[in-house]
């Protein structure tokens, strides 16, 4: 492979409730933004309601890519429920790291999305709807490895319904520790207005078991979880080149374990998916390992 080379600078800031944050990023590699500025800022307008605001802007081969994100949270006095807008839009790049012909390409996407959290006696449920349009989606594994052809606009309205809540007291073990709890996530999405497959489920969904807690005055920082998941089969369209109008991706179900642990500036994270041992098939007739793990040491320098 050839060598490339990348760095960034990022800057960040908190005052009075509210917070702004920029970074700089750049790269030589062909298929990635050879610069790309972020930006953000968010705080408290009004008692209860607060409003964020982010952008980027990317300078890629051939094009550029721009995005912006408005979002508004609205604390209501009763029951300290929360209600929410957010809406979305775009230019955004898209890399084919492996593609010796088509470095990268860009896709315009517009999203509007709202959501509701209520709280109830230490559980949480929440609901959140979404609908997006993407002005063209990748033909099936083209946005792994390979540039190739882009099929019509689409469409996608997605429902989303978590709930969270403690299963198991701990602080009888440690003192003042958090409880084990539970939380279970489920998504459904309607493709409409387009004439070929979109990629993704037509359901999936996940629960978990964790532990998050801060301890020894805030100097270290844990978050323990076991999960399982499931995605529904879906059809997609076929590789160009290959002959086939559409693949059938099979359904899947898997389990991971992820430990994340902060003492003061240092992070240890460790991450082992698919613990079922079941062979995985993202790509049809393309097999990726049983299981994958990630395990890593990171240092922050805060000033």
């Amino acid at each position: 492979t050839d060598d490339v080379a990348d760095g960034g600078l990022e800057v960040r800031g908190a005052w009075s409730g509210a917070w702004a944050r920029a970074a700089l990023r750049w790269s030589d590699h062909p298929a990635m933004a050879s610069s790309l500025l972020e930006a953000s800022v968010g705080g408290t307008a009004l008692d209860g309601v607060r409003i964020s605001a982010v952008g980027s802007l990317g300078t890629w081969d051939g094009f550029r890519s721009r995005e912006g994100r408005l979002a508004v949270d609205w604390e209501l006095p009763l029951g300290n429920v929360v209600i929410g807008a957010e809406g979305t839009a775009g230019i955004r790049g898209v890399p084919f790291v492996a593609s010796d012909d088509v470095h990268s390409d860009s896709v315009r996407f517009e999203a509007i999305a709202g959501r509701i959290v209520v709280p109830i006696s230490g559980i949480v449920l929440s609901a959140r709807a979404q609908h997006q349009r993407v002005g063209r989606q990748l033909a099936f594994g083209t946005g792994f490895d390979v540039g190739g052809a882009f099929q019509p606009a689409v469409h996608v309205t997605g429902l989303e319904a978590v709930i969270e809540a403690p299963v198991v007291p701990l602080s009888w073990l440690v003192g003042g520790l958090n409880p084990l709890r539970v939380k279970g996530f489920y998504r459904r999405n309607t493709i409409t207005t387009s004439r070929v497959p979109f990629f993704v489920p037509a359901s999936s969904y996940r629960g978990e078991v964790f532990l998050e807690d801060t301890l020894l005055e805030g100097d270290l920082q844990l978050r323990m979880s076991i999960g399982l998941e499931h995605r529904d089969a879906w059809t997609a369209p076929a590789v160009p080149g290959s002959g086939s109008e559409s693949l059938l991706v099979p359904a899947q179900t898997s389990w991971d374990l992820d430990v994340n642990v902060r003492i003061v500036g240092m992070i240890i994270f460790w991450r082992l998916d698919n613990m079922r041992s079941a062979i995985q098939q993202d790509l049809p007739g393309l097999q990726f390992p049983v299981s994958r793990g990630l395990f890593g040491l990171r240092w922050e320098f805060l000033d």
